[in-house]
């Protein structure tokens, strides 16, 4: 009798243990390469940004609520701008036509001038994790402007 319950309290024991260990390595982890927001301030070599962090794996979810972080950037950066030429009007209408949007490299430079500008939404990639990171560096930076006609 007392064998069978060391027995018994023993498998208990083992199957909790195997099921927390499955539980424990079934969830994984938060895993972000990129983040979207705006500027808060620029400075020469980084700027403080409030945004979202961006979970790629799942149709680009946003994770882990709005947070304010330091981006840095330096030559190696690549600056994306995307032009949409659109009619001017009230409230947001579509492009003229496919051919009226566009997309250059930009400098450093001419970020921190269209942001003087306007306030955008910048998309920061990275090629490391950044998902919970205060401070990181930006291997490319994204954004979009609408130049009205």
């Amino acid at each position: 009798m007392k064998n069978k319950i060391i027995i018994t309290t023993s498998l208990v024991v083992i199957l909790l243990a195997v099921g927390g260990v499955w539980f424990y390595l079934d969830k994984a982890p938060v895993v972000s390469y990129q983040f979207d927001g705006t500027t808060l301030e620029v400075r020469e070599d980084n700027m403080t940004m409030i945004g979202d962090y961006i979970k790629l794996e799942q149709n680009n979810s946003m994770v882990g609520g709005s947070k304010v972080v330091t981006v840095s950037f330096d030559s190696n950066t690549k600056i994306i701008k995307n032009t949409i030429e659109t009619k001017s009007g009230s409230g947001f209408e579509k492009p003229i036509e496919p051919g009226d949007q566009k997309q250059k490299i930009a400098t450093i430079a001419e970020l921190k001038d269209d942001l003087k500008k306007n306030n955008l939404v910048l998309t920061i990639n990275s090629e490391d994790d950044i998902y919970n990171l205060d401070i990181f560096t930006a291997a490319s930076i994204e954004y979009t402007m609408l130049i009205f006609k």
